[in-house]
């Protein structure tokens, strides 16, 4: 929400400089044209709150803001950097519009491959992660993980969730783990990909969380109507395979060895339905079990499960690397201590899926990712 909240403000000084730079002097007929983005964003945002929610109005709307505002913002941006220049050295305006425009030129060029292409762009990334407490029979141990698929989003490209379930399913994992957030708004989201990901295969199986989004909390209904989507969209992952783990947990062996696969309900920001459960969860464990914990929002771990050591790996999703990502940089950053890939503190770790699917369709650097995670203890030295 803070970084919602800098966006709208970013957005609205630039509009405001923009204007009295370089639109009031201006014919009438070239004020006109630059109300007409504004005018269309506001009847775009009237038209979603009094209407049903839907991917295509979202997907107007984020292409509105990605296509136009945020290049806009950019060029405001390096202008007013020029105007300062210039009110102290007499030089520097021009500047500052011409690097406005290119780097304008340069977000819109890169919101338009995020809009057609990036949220299509499925990559897979492989990770090893070490543990001195990992059972000798789990070394080379391959986990699957996917999260934040947002399937409703791939309605307007519906073979890639084919793609996505044959690029794991190659990769052969031994157990495949899905950390929350399987629809946008509506539990009819899921129902023409059911069978598709029913093809998912792992020796030790299918597993899912729920996250924030799974509670259906964003669409327009009454307590008991959102009870009864909840349990409609449990019921429809239930028949595309996967096994949910609401405060629960299951026991892999392999020989004499074995590891605890918890799940735990949504737990995390507050603003959003905390169910999770850690101490219920692990009911029944025993003493000493290597632990494998789901749970959907990273700064869950962050705040409790890694100070308590609750568990030896906690597989997270939910940041989606804000779906905008350079080299080591992504807005994330600024809102998670554990944004993406694996972290260790305090001699336990978390690894955080920034996303296989997209709740907007765009992303730019940020591709969506299948991870390959293979579990491995440490060398014993001679």
């Amino acid at each position: 929400m803070e970084f919602l909240i800098f966006c709208i403000i970013a957005v609205a000084l630039a509009e405001i400089y923009v204007w009295y730079a370089h639109i009031r002097h201006r014919r009438m007929v070239w004020k006109l044209i630059y109300w007409i983005p504004y005018a269309f964003l506001l009847a775009s945002m009237v038209w979603m709150s009094y209407s049903k929610i839907s991917i295509w109005k979202i997907y107007t709307l984020s292409g509105l803001i990605i296509a136009f505002f945020a290049p806009f913002t950019v060029f405001a941006f390096f202008s007013f950097i020029g105007n300062c220049i210039h009110r102290y050295t007499r030089r520097g305006r021009k500047a500052g519009i011409a690097a406005g425009l290119v780097f304008g030129a340069m977000t819109l060029a890169a919101g338009i491959t995020g809009l057609t292409y990036g949220w299509k762009h499925i990559v897979v990334r492989e990770t090893e992660i070490r543990s001195e407490r990992l059972p000798e029979s789990f070394r080379g141990y391959r986990i699957a993980q996917i999260s934040d698929l947002h399937i409703g989003t791939y309605s307007y490209a519906p073979e890639k969730v084919r793609e996505i379930v044959d690029r794991i399913n190659a990769l052969r994992p031994d157990l495949i783990v899905f950390t929350g957030d399987i629809i946008n708004i509506y539990p009819e989201e899921l129902v023409q990909f059911t069978e598709e990901l029913d093809r998912l295969e792992a020796p030790d199986g299918v597993y899912a969380i729920m996250g924030n989004h799974d509670y259906c909390g964003y669409a327009d209904y009454t307590p008991e109507e959102q009870d009864n989507a909840i349990l409609r969209l449990q019921n429809l992952e239930k028949e595309a395979g996967l096994e949910l783990l609401l405060n629960r947990n299951v026991i892999i062996r392999r020989g004499a060895d074995s590891l605890a696969l918890i799940g735990i309900e949504y737990a995390g920001q507050p603003q959003f339905p905390c169910k999770g459960d850690v101490q219920l969860a692990s009911e029944g464990l025993p003493e000493g079990i290597f632990k494998i914990l789901l749970s959907h929002d990273p700064s869950f771990w962050h705040s409790d499960i890694m100070p308590h050591a609750s568990a030896d790996i906690t597989l997270s999703g939910h940041t989606h690397a804000m779906q905008c990502r350079i080299g080591p940089f992504s807005p994330s950053m600024f809102l998670f201590d554990e944004w993406g890939g694996l972290y260790e503190k305090n001699g336990v770790k978390i690894h955080v899926n920034t996303g296989t699917g997209s709740n907007i369709p765009f992303r730019i650097g940020a591709w969506p990712q299948i991870d390959m995670l293979t579990l491995e203890g440490f060398a014993t030295k001679s």
